[in-house]
């Protein structure tokens, strides 16, 4: 019995250190990453501090208005709430009054 737990302990542990060395190296890569990001939005920013002249930036901003049709039956949150919390007192009433 003990040794049976002794190994399962240790498979739980190697799985474990194993874990552990997968997830050291995807934290490092992940670093490796966020910095080259953070040195390129340094030079980005510098760019656009300097007036943009080698780097075409534009923003354009489309206008949207979509209309969007509700059924007629269309209940509010609030509305469904007071309903079934209605439902609920108007049940436990009957219920009350039934049982004596």
């Amino acid at each position: 019995m003990q040794g049976s737990l002794n190994v399962g302990a240790s498979k739980c542990i190697d799985q474990v250190k194993t874990l552990e060395e997968s997830l050291q190296s995807e934290i490092l890569y992940l670093k490796e990453e966020l910095t080259k990001v953070v040195v390129e939005l340094v030079l980005c920013k510098r760019e656009i501090a300097q007036g943009g002249s080698n780097a075409m930036i534009t923003v354009v901003t489309i206008p949207s208005k979509v209309d969007i049709l509700k059924p007629k039956a269309f209940k509010s949150y609030t509305e469904l709430t007071a309903n079934v919390i209605g439902q609920f007192v108007n049940h436990s009433i009957f219920m009350l009054n039934h049982q004596r």
